[in-house]
């Protein structure tokens, strides 16, 4: 996006204020010493800004301690990569059933409104070869 401040037109990228005489502390989008890190300067929040498979993805860390956003920011980015990747290969035909069984264990595991009891019987289900 282009725009025209003081009779000069400045490109705006996602990371840079678009008017370049705010001083570092009035700028929206601040760097970080952490490469993929960025602070949104407004509320004090850290957001993960990762490129994967070309495209640019930024999510909230929802923490303002930069401690804790290292830590996110190293699990989101793993996250990330591995549902891309898993995308990929699904589009390529290369899943197995152990790998469809996999992704199915994963979701109904991480679905945190079944009951312990549903989660087991699933997982009963499928060990005994049966359909969910």
């Amino acid at each position: 996006m282009l725009t025209l401040t003081t009779s000069v037109w400045t490109l705006q990228s996602d990371t840079d204020c678009v008017k370049d005489h705010l001083s570092a502390s009035e700028k929206l989008w601040l760097k970080t010493p952490v490469p993929n890190l960025v602070r949104y300067g407004t509320s004090g929040t850290y957001f993960a800004r990762v490129r994967v498979r070309g495209k640019l993805i930024r999510r909230s860390l929802k923490t303002r301690s930069i401690t804790t956003a290292k830590l996110r920011l190293i699990d989101l980015e793993k996250a990330e990569r591995q549902t891309a990747e898993n995308a990929m290969d699904r589009a390529n035909g290369k899943m197995t059933v152990g790998d469809a069984l996999a992704i199915v264990r994963q979701r109904f595991h991480g679905d945190a409104s079944l009951k312990p009891r549903t989660k087991a019987h699933r997982e009963e289900r499928i060990e005994n070869g049966l359909a969910i």
